[in-house]
């Protein structure tokens, strides 16, 4: 057997959602996400982060007329190679969420909305 590179626990999911994060800092941004897991998010990130950091994710959930607040830990990240999208590849894992929020977002994804077809 091959050893894979892929090191999430979790089913990915790619999807298409609007994440706002922000830094210990209090520098806040908004992003799309390319994938989603039970586990966490892997967002295009404009800076570098070290491995640790603690961002605040908002997720606005289509069924709930709020954003849906989850912490997550930057377990990952690297140089983006595609000219076209320039930034960090960053795999966060999520640290603090309420299960059903996590369930929603998953559930969600699943049913079509946000999904990116072809991944």
């Amino acid at each position: 057997m091959g050893k894979s590179s892929e090191k999430r626990l979790a089913q990915r999911l790619y999807a298409s959602l609007t994440v706002k994060y922000t830094l210990p800092n209090g520098f806040s941004g908004r992003i799309i996400s390319s994938d989603v897991s039970v586990t966490g998010v892997c967002l295009l990130l404009p800076q570098k982060l070290e491995i640790g950091v603690t961002l605040t994710l908002a997720i606005r959930m289509p069924r709930k007329n709020r954003e849906t607040v989850i912490y997550g830990e930057v377990t990952r990240q690297q140089k983006s190679e595609d000219p076209k999208k320039e930034g960090y590849i960053t795999g966060i894992n999520f640290s603090k969420a309420d299960p059903l929020d996590i369930e929603e977002l998953i559930t969600t994804v699943r049913s079509g909305h946000y999904f990116i077809p072809g991944k």
